[in-house]
């Protein structure tokens, strides 16, 4: 897990230090500034929603990184919901680098990522307490015998 939260990390860390389109290299008449990004000019809504998505995948990834090696467990909902989070925001900042994507078809694929990952995140809690539950039954009858 260590390895895979790593890769996304340097993935993400790349998307944001190299936006797609790069970036005005001079200054010039049309208010262009070297050093911006010229997605940010060109396209400012899906430049806004690709450093939000890349920035959210990479602070989850780095959090995930920090907790296990600080010894956290992977089955808690907590880490889960931040391994979605890092996964959203790989394939939402992906689906930002092609050019015919819409910008009302990011807003719909990460309004569907929100939805399935509650669901998810959802029955995963709610199976992992049935199973506690059902150990507690079980220790129960066991002490009783």
């Amino acid at each position: 897990m260590l390895v895979v939260l790593t890769l996304f990390a340097a993935v993400l860390f790349q998307a944001e230090v190299s936006p797609p389109g790069g970036f005005w290299q001079e200054d010039d008449d049309h208010g262009h500034m070297a050093g911006t990004p010229i997605m940010r000019n060109k396209n400012h809504n899906i430049y806004l929603f690709y450093r939000i998505f890349s920035s959210l995948g990479f602070f989850s990834s780095m959090l995930q990184i920090i907790l296990l090696l600080g010894g956290y467990t992977q089955k808690s909902w907590f880490f889960r919901l931040f391994f979605q989070f890092s996964i959203d925001g790989l394939a939402i900042s992906f689906l930002c680098y092609i050019p015919t994507v819409k910008f009302r078809y990011l807003v719909g694929v990460s309004l569907v990522a929100a939805i399935v990952n509650a669901v998810v995140l959802y029955r995963n809690t709610e199976n992992q307490a049935s199973h506690v539950q059902e150990q507690q039954q079980q220790q129960e009858c066991d002490v009783e015998l």
